[in-house]
């Protein structure tokens, strides 16, 4: 089965910006901080947190691309509604 690597890489860029905002000074940084009991510099440097995230979002997107797609598409049933329960299901 061929993997759309356009695909593979939009879905990786959304996961890594929605993460990237998610625990951004924005939103819940210092509560995060807090509850782990960690400080600003613990977070260890940007360049290598964001790139070992971005990688994890790459990986992540290509085994749901390559091992899900399959999975899904052999549940092919007609019936109203069956790809929210084949979704569920598996």
């Amino acid at each position: 089965m061929e993997i759309n690597l356009w695909a593979v890489l939009v879905a990786a860029a959304s996961s890594f910006l929605l993460g990237g905002l998610w625990y951004s000074p924005l939103l819940f940084l210092k509560p995060w901080n807090t509850a782990m009991g960690r400080t600003e510099e613990d977070n260890g440097h940007p360049a290598k947190v964001f790139g070992l995230s971005f990688a994890f979002s790459f990986l992540s997107a290509y085994v749901f691309g390559r091992y899900w797609a399959p999975i899904r598409c052999s549940l092919k049933r007609s019936e109203p509604g069956s790809s929210l329960v084949s979704d569920l299901s598996v």
